[in-house]
């Protein structure tokens, strides 16, 4: 889109210019002055700007990031990780993904990046606007999450009873072994199911009903006995 800036010669030659080069410059002061980590990543794969932000969560000097391409700078080892998102982007994908950073100021932390394709007047893929948030406090609250669930899972487990857990959407978000044992189902395959995928309809209508029963608050034993038809086999 063009822009028109009032007071500025408007004359450009080949998209360069006065006015280009007025407002990719206040582009990057402002990107800077907000502090965020960000930068910009050519279709060479060479970095072409980069914000004060994002040099100090990496540790390194300006002189050894711009102009140098994304393998020199992350490493090859680093680069084989993660290419193939930037590599999407460039070809017009918007991506986003976590990985962690380390630097000599900071230990190992992790981030969540975004990929921005940039495109020219005619569609064409000029580069990417990368962009960095801190995610480690959330990335460390799922690895706990994961850990406790790993320690009641190895609990319940060892108990011969089936134990399951639905929510209010009639979603099952946990089931031990003995449970899927029970249904037919592998375990880890339960998770986000409705009931009406592994208990048979002969059953289905009383399971649901005393689920229903047991939101509210009151508990207590079920008054029916499930026969064998529970199972979808």
């Amino acid at each position: 889109r063009s822009l028109t800036v009032r007071g500025v010669p408007q004359t450009q030659t080949g998209g360069q210019g006065p006015v280009r080069g007025a407002l990719l410059a206040l582009a990057q002061r402002t990107l800077t002055a907000l502090g965020r980590p960000v930068c910009y990543i050519a279709v060479d794969q060479r970095y072409r700007f980069v914000t004060r932000a994002l040099l100090d969560w990496s540790g390194k000097p300006q002189s050894e990031v711009l102009g140098r391409e994304v393998v020199e700078v992350d490493g090859r080892e680093l680069y084989q990780l993660y290419h193939a998102y930037l590599e999407a982007a460039l070809n017009g994908e918007r991506v986003s993904f976590e990985r962690q950073l380390s630097s000599v100021k900071r230990n190992a932390f992790w981030v969540r990046v975004d990929y921005y394709p940039d495109r020219g007047p005619r569609g064409d893929i000029r580069g990417v606007l990368a962009t960095y948030t801190d995610v480690d406090n959330i990335k460390q609250m799922e690895l706990e999450a994961g850990e406790r669930e790993h320690r009641l899972r190895i609990v319940t487990d060892s108990v011969s009873l089936p134990i399951f857990y639905f929510d209010r959407a009639f979603r099952l978000r946990f089931a031990n072994k003995p449970y899927g044992d029970y249904v037919g189902v592998a375990v880890d395959d339960l998770p986000g199911q409705p009931p009406t995928n592994f208990v048979a309809a002969a059953a289905l209508d009383d399971v649901v009903g005393c689920v229903r029963r047991a939101f509210p608050g009151p508990t207590g034993p079920h008054d029916k006995v499930i026969s064998s038809s529970l199972c979808r086999r």
